[in-house]
């Protein structure tokens, strides 16, 4: 089935806790015996393989398994390549000592969380999962895409250098206090783009940061306030989603 999926020039590799396995060789397939829980097995697998464009496990469902398959295995992925975990519904089950916090498939989201903090650079060091691109969830199937080359970082574009002072509506709806903190929030960051209107005071802010010295000494004396903005800007919207959630719960 597989060299019929993968064509006759693919490199098919399989492996096995089962000795037994090794009988497939014989119709061209390489056979590896090993434990999939021990990283020291993959340790000594990648010195045979060197990398690979994708990892099927359809292994033992374990948690342990899974994750140490995952973790050992991403830093071998080619470019495009993916590591796909099978059977994922094993996170659920109790025979496999789930479902628990520490299950694969919860495991598993704390990668979204590193994609996006990887904007910026919010987030800590991704270790094994610097060139993980995307996490797909499917029925009982998790896949994990990674790309080595061509991966440039994100960065704030700004319309080549022109102040176009548009103005933000994402806090029209809101009130007037809300409002204020967002504009000081923009001001003290020094992304004022978006706070709207050719007004005298922004223009003059404008003269400042372009001077680097200047500059300097308005994010030495400003940044614990543009810190205190951002804190209460964050609770404001914190409070908003909690009572949407509220209301919506009441509603069923």
């Amino acid at each position: 089935m597989w060299r019929d999926f993968f064509g006759e020039n693919a490199r098919i590799i399989g492996i096995d806790l089962n000795p037994n396995a090794k009988r497939w060789e014989e119709y061209g397939f390489e056979i590896f015996i090993g434990d999939q829980s021990r990283p020291e097995f993959w340790r000594e697998f990648v010195k045979h393989v060197d990398s690979f464009d994708i990892l099927l496990d359809d292994g033992g469902h374990t948690n342990l398994q899974q994750l140490v398959t995952l973790y050992e295995m991403s830093n071998c992925v080619n470019n495009d390549g993916m590591i796909v975990i099978e059977d994922t519904h094993s996170s659920y089950e109790r025979e496999f000592g789930n479902p628990g916090r520490l299950s694969f498939v919860n495991i598993s989201k704390r990668l979204i969380d590193l994609l996006h903090l990887r904007f910026n650079g919010y987030g800590k060091s991704e270790g094994n999962f610097g060139n993980l691109i995307s996490v797909e969830y499917f029925e009982s199937m998790v896949a994990f895409k990674f790309r080595t080359t061509d991966n440039p970082e994100n960065s704030l574009t700004l319309n080549r250098g022109e102040n176009l002072m548009n103005k933000d509506f994402r806090y029209s709806n809101h009130n007037k206090v809300l409002r204020f903190f967002q504009d000081l929030e923009k001001l003290l960051s020094f992304n004022y783009l978006t706070v709207g209107g050719s007004k005298p005071y922004l223009k003059l802010f404008d003269i400042l940061i372009k001077n680097t010295t200047a500059k300097r000494i308005l994010m030495v004396t400003t940044s614990p306030m543009h810190r205190l903005t951002q804190i209460i800007i964050g609770q404001f919207l914190k409070f908003e989603s909690v009572m949407f959630l509220f209301k919506n719960k009441l509603r069923k």
